[in-house]
């Protein structure tokens, strides 16, 4: 069964204030457990080219907590990423933070079918994810969002570029996305109840 959203309470709990993003920055977000198979390391190396001019007002806010938490902490600080990239740590309501981010990334080597990406693409936010388990079924790619090759830091930023400087295929995906039924994706919770039922009985 693919993991089933809460709308009612998303659409809730989007709605809490948070004081990390700035307005005037392109606030870029990924979440996750900080472990390898999210593979945020690749992630954090692909920031490392976007680094200069043309890219002083992106950010990068990673939330999740896990064991590689100290080696990313030094990535940043390898790559001189302190004043771009942040960790937020875990979050018990991610919702406000993927509601207001302008890109959502995830960059796993492995993923079922990813929550989070469900979570961002009911709140319409254009996504640039990894080929990894059911991503095809919840995005078009160039049309709801772009894939990417998985663990492939010049995909990552190639991603982040094309959609940072193409009016053109903001507008399509943007477009795409307000008009996307993900009816059959995301269902109340007495919906997901029967759902279950019906699984458990055969």
């Amino acid at each position: 069964i693919n993991n089933i959203l809460d709308k009612e309470e998303i659409e809730i709990l989007k709605n809490e204030e948070i004081d990390e993003f700035k307005a005037n920055n392109i606030n870029i977000l990924s979440v996750g457990r900080l472990s390898k198979e999210k593979n945020f390391d690749t992630l954090i190396k692909s920031f490392s080219k976007l680094k200069g001019d043309n890219y002083k007002d992106i950010r990068l806010y990673i939330i999740g907590d896990g064991a590689e938490k100290r080696y990313l902490k030094k990535l940043i600080k390898k790559y001189n990423l302190n004043d771009m990239v942040f960790l937020l740590g875990g979050k018990k309501n991610p919702y406000p933070y993927i509601y207001n981010c302008d890109i959502y990334i995830q960059p796993s080597i492995f993923e079922g079918f990813s929550t989070t990406v469900n979570e961002a693409k009911y709140l319409k936010k254009i996504i640039i994810a990894s080929n990894v388990g059911g991503m095809e079924e919840l995005i078009e790619n160039g049309k709801t969002g772009i894939i990417i090759k998985q663990n492939d830091e010049l995909s990552i930023e190639k991603a982040i570029i094309d959609i940072l400087t193409s009016n053109k295929m903001r507008r399509i995906i943007e477009k795409n996305l307000a008009i996307d039924n993900t009816d059959t994706i995301i269902k109340n919770k007495f919906l997901e109840v029967l759902e279950i039922e019906k699984y458990e009985n055969g």
